[in-house]
């Protein structure tokens, strides 16, 4: 007669192992796309002239981002102040209607 009873230590063992195997799994697919996306991203040494283009281009797109960042901040500071001023020119001539 056949046993088919599965022992214990066994059951432990194959549990344990499996486990393992998941967690080099595991690691080896992180390895495995870190390595494909250095492989992509490397670039080597590129025997190449660029010329004057690209870096004209890069100082037109700073002084942009300068300007737009100093209307941002002038706006900030100038829009209150021209709300407040409506204010006081809104109450200075209620003042004077009432006054006639």
């Amino acid at each position: 007669m056949l046993d088919f009873t599965f022992p214990l230590n066994s059951l432990r063992t194959l549990i344990l192992t499996e486990a393992i195997v998941m967690r080099i799994s595991r690691w080896s697919t992180y390895l495995s796309v870190f390595l494909a996306f250095f492989g992509i991203s490397y670039a080597g040494v590129a025997a190449a002239y660029l010329g004057p283009g690209a870096g004209l281009g890069m100082i037109g797109s700073l002084i942009a981002i300068l300007f737009v960042g100093l209307v941002i901040v002038l706006g900030l500071v100038i829009y209150p102040i021209k709300l407040l001023r409506k204010k006081r020119l809104a109450r200075a001539t209620k003042s004077q209607e009432k006054a006639k």
